[in-house]
This record gives C-alpha cells, sequence and structure tokens, in this order.
C-alpha cells in the first residue's frame, strides 16, 4: 500500500474514492434498501424505492462476512490515502441529491476528521477544479450556494440529511 500512496501522490493524483455503490453491492441485502437511502427510503415514491433495492452480492452468510470485510478494507484505504496527503475529493456514482452525503458519511466511517471531510466538500474540490478563487468558500465577491442543515456537521455528517433551505 505504501508504494501505491507514494505513487499516487509523486503524481499529484486526486482521487475520488466513491465508495457507496461498493457499500451497495457489498453490504447490500437483498430486499433492503441500499444503504446510501436507507435513511430516506420512506420518502421516496414508489417507483424510486423499487429501484433503490439492494442486490447485494453475498449469496450466503460467509461471503456477507468476506464482503464486510472487504468494504472495511476499502474504507481503510481511504483513510490511508487521505492520511498521506493524496488529494480526495467526493462524488457518487448513484443518483444526485441522494446519495452525496453517504458518500460523506463514508468518509467518516473511514475515520477522516469530520472538518476535514468538510474542506474535502468544499474548498478542497473548488481547488482542485481551479476554482477556489470564486468558489468552495464563504468570502466577499465569491459564488456560493448555502444549505444550513438542522445539527452540526463538525458533530457528525448526518447532520447534512437535515437540509432545512437551499439560497443560492
Amino acid at each position: 500500500v505504501g508504494t501505491f500512496l507514494r505513487f499516487l501522490r509523486a503524481r499529484n493524483t486526486v482521487v475520488d474514492p466513491t465508495p457507496n455503490p461498493y457499500e451497495s453491492s457489498l453490504t447490500g441485502r437483498r430486499g433492503a434498501p441500499v444503504p446510501a437511502v436507507a435513511a430516506i427510503f420512506d420518502r421516496l415514491p414508489p417507483l424510486v424505492q423499487r429501484m433503490a433495492e439492494a442486490k447485494g452480492l453475498a449469496q450466503n452468510q460467509a461471503e456477507i462476512e468476506r464482503n464486510a470485510r472487504s468494504f472495511r478494507t476499502m474504507l481503510g484505504l481511504v483513510k490511508a490515502m487521505h492520511d498521506a496527503g493524496i488529494p480526495l475529493v467526493a462524488g457518487s456514482d448513484t443518483p444526485a441529491g441522494l446519495t452525496y452525503q453517504r458518500e460523506l458519511e463514508l468518509y467518516e466511517v473511514a475515520g477522516i476528521p469530520l472538518l476535514d471531510i468538510l474542506h474535502i466538500a468544499t474548498l478542497g474540490a473548488a481547488r482542485v477544479a481551479g476554482l477556489d478563487s470564486e468558489l468552495g468558500s464563504i468570502a466577499p465577491g465569491k459564488r456560493a450556494d448555502l444549505l444550513p442543515v438542522e445539527g452540526d456537521p463538525a458533530r457528525g455528517m448526518s447532520a447534512l440529511r437535515r437540509t432545512s433551505l437551499v439560497m443560492r
């Protein structure tokens, strides 16, 4: 792993680990909501609920346990990349607006400090895109979308699920 991390760092590689879809396939259970939308499943329209049922790869208890270990290993690699100073960005390969919060929650599960996750999702992403002079933080002259939430994301990323308003 060390060689791989040094390789990424030496080339200034930016990584979007996207653990969310892997969580669904590795730890999802057939007939249950995919983990990414489990917290909001009851509020989804029936058609979306049917599409948001986990397929799950595991066929038996041994595979369930093996897949859970694999997913923990994946999250460990995400944390190792962060600790090695490899720039991370947060994205999602699943429905926009429904699963991005889960990506950030998974960074928390991986052990990345909460304030670092907020940086990854805001100013860090703007820097990677070369837009940090106009986006990514709240300052005079910058464009911003404000997302007030009920709770404190610096105490847990799940607060981002409790949006009270979006201001543009």
